[in-house]
């Protein structure tokens, strides 16, 4: 049997959206690190590097690919790029006129869903979908203008 319930929020996660539950936070947790984004994986096929070249300098940038996700993104990758054959032969396959292409394009559309499925499950691991998006906190900005909360309570000129 499974573990039950939502999966477990990673403690940086928890940090950065307050902790509400006010439970204590693992001391140990690991922190793998940064994952250089130009090290694309070699199994990656010319569309899936690609897409590659295109999310890991990205998600690197947001704290959210590290080294042990390098293989995660990679399925994505890879499975973006199925994706798009997949939809490509579809596309040839409605072009032409006899019983047996029907029947082709049948299989393919249901290949297509399959990787439709799977590439959402995936893109919600790395927030790369609106709504898996609202849920990761943006990194804080060098720029952004200070909380006036803050500054009032280090007994700073909050409103002035």
């Amino acid at each position: 049997m499974g573990r039950r319930g939502p999966k477990p929020k990673p403690t940086k996660l928890r940090v950065l959206q307050g902790n509400a539950g006010k439970r204590a936070l693992p001391k140990s947790e690991v922190q793998p690190r940064a994952a250089d984004p130009l090290a694309a994986p070699t199994s990656l096929d010319a569309l899936g590097l690609q897409k590659w070249r295109q999310l890991a300098p990205q998600l690197t940038e947001l704290g959210l690919l590290t080294e042990l996700d390098v293989d995660m993104l990679a399925m994505y990758c890879q499975t973006w790029s199925d994706w798009r054959s997949v939809r490509t032969a579809i596309a040839v396959t409605a072009g032409k006129d006899d019983g047996q292409a029907l029947v082709i394009a049948s299989g393919l559309a249901k290949r297509e869903k399959e990787l439709r499925t799977a590439l959402r499950q995936l893109a919600s691991e790395f927030g790369l979908s609106p709504a898996s998006r609202s849920r990761v906190p943006a990194p804080p900005k060098g720029n952004d203008p200070k909380d006036p909360m803050d500054e009032f309570l280090r007994g700073g000129d909050a409103g002035a």
